[in-house]
């Protein structure tokens, strides 16, 4: 008897990339925007993307800690999906949102604080001053970008994986277009800003951005019929006035706040590194600044194929399928190799020629160069964690990776990275050989944990 296609290795590897393409898309397209901000700032020079640098560290945290706890809303959406309880995920979109409003207070408030604390960690006073000016009007724009998040979830759970893509790709040419103008000074419309013109711009993006996918979860909503109740969200305010008592609340919360925390013990290990870096100066900062937001780009591709996993994962544990479980973790793992392996052999090859793309003067591209010889090694390993979580996430399971991803990174990772930089005097290099103890260490443990638990049947959320 002929296997179906849909039994073969091929179609599961290619519905994962099909899946997952839209997704890395529009999540590297929200650090693509940082990206661009990072590159057009450095032309206008290293301590203005210094500042940028240290600006970024904190506000950043924080959104990609919430941003990490929204992952819950896919995870109640899809295992409602694949249980055919599609009635429910209006009512999850809603009650993300309403955290989401939440989280956004939190970013905010601790967003005044900021140069108090740039201070406190031994920034310079210049550095500390202006990286607080990039921070508070980045802090207003996370909400823009949370609401953006929640809502695509929605739509990617619901099967329409391709919005977000559309609607980053929008904001991030308009943000190409508006830096150049108000950085540059394309057309002389504008006599050249730095760090805050960047941030502002972007802060601006990202609340379009949220209110062009809103747009279409409505139009989508109407489009198939209401199935998934999202004018009942939408417009039921007295049954949803109480959502944070609700029993959907509940379970967002019984997800949401371990995966922050897995999301945090990461994100705000990268952010100590930023403080360490900025001991060393304007110019090392800089440098590892660049690094930085590179290794940050092609991270969010892996959490791309990290959340057409969780997708894939949650639906076959919604159906209650051991084989296609497991099928969709390792089929991710797979995908996420073969994308990123080409990405880290470039770099390998061509670390110079990233360097080129931030900076000009020759100290800086032999100083950014050499560490970004060295983190193209990590790409795979980084990667495959990523995936590996992804996978986790869609089954449920979140705290025994929190303690895991703890132990690696504030026992190992942090500590290390002190010692190889500071003690051993290796400077830069020296904090990334800690991060990367971090990083592979995790991998090795997470990655055979998902294979054991994929194993036996799972019980849905």
């Amino acid at each position: 008897m002929q296997s179906s296609p849909k039994n073969t290795f091929m179609y599961h590897y290619m519905d994962t990339f099909r899946m997952g393409f839209p997704i890395i898309i529009a999540r590297t397209s929200i650090l693509i925007m940082v990206t661009i901000d990072a590159i057009m700032t450095g032309w206008a020079g290293p301590d203005q993307l210094a500042y940028l640098g240290i600006g970024l560290a904190p506000v950043i945290a924080l959104m990609v800690i919430f941003i990490g706890a929204l992952n819950a809303t896919v995870v109640l959406a899809s295992q409602s999906i694949g249980a055919n309880e599609r009635h429910k995920v209006g009512s999850i979109w809603y009650s993300a949102m309403i955290h989401s409003i939440l989280f956004s207070i939190i970013s905010i408030f601790l967003s005044f604080f900021f140069e108090d604390f740039f201070l406190i960690t031994g920034q310079e006073l210049d550095i500390a001053e202006e990286g607080a000016r990039v921070s508070l009007v980045f802090a207003y724009g996370i909400p823009g970008m949370l609401f953006f998040v929640t809502t695509n979830l929605i739509l990617e759970a619901m099967g329409y994986q391709k919005a977000g893509m559309y609607v980053m790709i929008f904001v991030n040419i308009l943000n190409v277009i508006l830096n150049g103008i108000f950085i540059l000074s394309w057309g002389s419309f504008y006599s050249g800003g730095g760090a805050y013109e960047a941030i502002v711009i972007s802060s601006i993006l990202r609340w379009a951005a949220f209110f062009m996918t809103l747009i279409y979860l409505v139009y989508i909503s109407k489009k198939n019929g209401d199935v998934f109740k999202m004018k009942k969200s939408f417009f039921d305010i007295k049954e949803n006035m109480f959502t944070l008592k609700s029993s959907i609340s509940k379970k967002f919360r019984k997800i949401a706040l371990p995966m922050a925390l897995l999301q945090g013990v990461e994100v705000i290990a990268f952010a100590a590194v930023v403080f360490i870096a900025g001991w060393f100066g304007s110019a090392a900062l800089a440098a590892h600044h660049a690094t930085y937001t590179v290794v940050n780009l092609i991270y969010m591709s892996a959490i791309g194929v990290a959340g057409a996993t969780s997708i894939r994962v949650g639906v076959a544990v919604g159906q209650q399928s051991v084989s296609d479980t497991k099928r969709a973790g390792l089929m991710g793992m797979l995908v996420a190799f073969t994308i990123t392996l080409p990405i880290s052999v470039f770099t390998l090859i061509n670390p110079d020629v990233i360097a080129r793309v931030f900076f000009d003067n020759p100290e800086m591209i032999l100083m950014t160069q050499e560490i970004i010889f060295f983190v193209g090694f990590l790409f795979i390993f980084d990667t495959l964690m990523a995936v590996s979580l992804g996978a986790l996430r869609g089954t449920g399971d979140v705290w025994v990776p929190f303690i895991i991803l703890s132990v690696c990174f504030w026992i190992f990772g942090i500590p290390l990275s002190y010692f190889f930089a500071i003690t051993l005097d290796f400077g830069l290099i020296g904090l990334w050989i800690g991060i990367g103890i971090g990083i592979i260490s995790s991998l090795l443990i997470l990655a055979p944990r998902f294979y054991i638990i994929s194993s036996a049947p799972i019980q849905r959320l």
